[in-house]
């Protein structure tokens, strides 16, 4: 059984990052929508563009 958890919108990695953290390490998947990691690295730009959270 797959669990999913879509987020269409763009966020700030501050209102991600805790986030991410607790979920990887409960084992989910946390991955744009291109299917890449989500990126932390310094840029010019904040924002993450939407992505997604799954269990499988």
């Amino acid at each position: 059984q797959a669990q999913l958890y879509p987020r269409f919108g763009p966020t700030n990695i501050w209102d991600t990052a805790a986030g991410h953290a607790v979920a990887a390490a409960a084992g989910a998947h946390v991955h744009d929508w291109q299917g890449k990691p989500l990126d932390y690295t310094p840029r010019e730009s904040f924002l993450n563009p939407g992505f997604r959270v799954s269990i499988y």
